[in-house]
């Protein structure tokens, strides 16, 4: 079974049958042409992937940019495959790795060990790759284990096949697991370009700390971040698909419409972005919530913080970018955990950074006392993003309907007071 046979991929390739047979004008024909065309391209290019760099230890997982698995395959035909590996092992650079580092926090089993997985960070971005690689193998199998019947990643029996899943497709995981799970017998002192466990771990494969095995642990992580997220999402993403499976062809047609609309709108999305705010001029650097424009993310920053200052938790998840596996009491309750012995005595915003329409980060220094201190300054960058009212879909244009929430990214905050905070900065 490949990836381009998972149930989603099913289902479109029946909606663009269903619509296909509806195209009634040379127009609309070649519109399914046109999606028809994308489909092929996009339902094919992860299984494409794994085929051509499982075996080198790279694999795809959902949020891997499709131009990137491109490029590596249009390098491998042109180049070979030394050319498309060079590709990939470069496009882990400080930029990527932030990022997914930053996603990271979503999932619980990762929020404890974040600040080992910064400093394994800092270790590459040092090119201390021998120090890095062994924290990333430790927290990988760690992961796994906290998820699902304490089997690490490199059991043999551990679990991480996902349903409707990228990275959870049995030619991705499954297949590296295999690769970097071998027995390694004996000591090998030349490079490796795999990240052996075994050896790495048992100290018999002394030649691992280099830049390419540092980045097939990062993509790793990353991959796995994904299957654990696709496996706790699971029930939601089922149900949603058993109503999609319900759907009339009109019902089909009026969604595409809707997308070929939203496309357009992303499409023209600068064109709606603000224009820069300058902090002290047209907003001020501090205030009540009143200080600052209606519905937008600077008000809903200070009225969030206002509500920490109250310890008003049930409201302040009201805020916060809500996952469908997360209720509004249990995203209170994870608040309360983080927010707790925790008081924010003043803010100043020191930057905002629109990054879209719809995507806006605010940093801002807040003046921060614990049980175990005094107040101190921490600089925390909030982001926050446009949503439906009532739903995590994005609306690119502001003058629509909707309102900003804060994206539950709060693991500076978690680590204030702790032995954390001066280990994971």
């Amino acid at each position: 079974m490949k990836i381009a046979d998972n149930p989603t991929w099913l289902l479109l390739k029946k909606k663009l049958a269903m619509l296909e047979e509806r195209a009634t004008t040379p127009e609309k024909r070649a519109e399914v042409v046109r999606l028809r065309k994308e489909y092929e391209e996009l339902s094919t290019i992860s299984d494409s992937f794994n085929s051509s760099f499982s075996s080198r230890g790279w694999m795809a997982y959902d949020l891997m940019p499709v131009r990137v698995m491109k490029v590596a395959l249009e390098l491998s035909k042109s180049k070979g495959i030394s050319s498309a590996n060079d590709y990939l092992v470069g496009y882990y650079d400080k930029g990527v790795v932030e990022a997914g580092i930053t996603r990271l926090w979503g999932v619980d089993p990762f929020r404890s060990r974040l600040y080992l997985i910064k400093l394994a960070y800092e270790d590459f971005l040092c090119g201390r790759y021998h120090a890095c690689i062994p924290v990333l193998l430790m927290m990988i199998d760690g992961v796994v284990a906290d998820a699902g019947n304490n089997l690490g990643f490199f059991s043999e029996k551990s679990d991480v096949v996902a349903w409707d899943s990228i990275a959870g497709h049995e030619s991705g995981l499954v297949a590296a697991k295999k690769i970097f799970y071998a027995s390694r017998a004996k000591t090998e002192k030349n490079r490796i370009a795999l990240p052996y466990r075994n050896g790495i771990m048992h100290g018999r494969d002394l030649g691992y700390a280099n830049r390419e095995v540092a980045a097939k642990c990062w993509g790793l992580l990353f991959c796995i971040r994904d299957v654990l997220a696709a496996k706790r999402d699971e029930e939601a993403n089922k149900k949603k698909y058993d109503i999609d499976k319900m759907k009339s062809a009109e019902d089909i047609q009026h969604d595409m419409q809707a997308l070929h609309d939203g496309l357009q709108e992303v499409l023209e999305m600068d064109s709606f972005k603000r224009k820069p705010l300058l902090i002290g001029t047209d907003i001020p650097a501090t205030g009540t919530p009143d200080a600052y424009p209606f519905n937008s993310p600077e008000k809903t920053l200070v009225e969030f913080l206002e509500l920490w200052n109250a310890k008003k938790y049930g409201p302040m998840a009201e805020y916060v970018f809500l996952p469908s596996y997360l209720t509004k009491s249990k995203m209170a309750g994870r608040l309360r955990e983080t927010f707790a012995d925790k008081q924010p005595q003043s803010f100043l915003l020191i930057e905002i950074t629109d990054l879209s329409s719809c995507k806006c980060d605010v940093t801002a220094k807040v003046a921060i006392s614990h049980k175990f201190g005094y107040a101190s300054d921490h600089t925390v960058t909030f982001r926050l993003l446009y949503c439906k009212l009532g739903s995590t879909e994005l609306v690119v244009n502001p003058s629509k309907e909707g309102r900003w929430k804060i994206v539950d990214n709060f693991g500076t905050i978690h680590q204030i007071g702790t032995t954390l905070e001066y280990l994971g900065e």
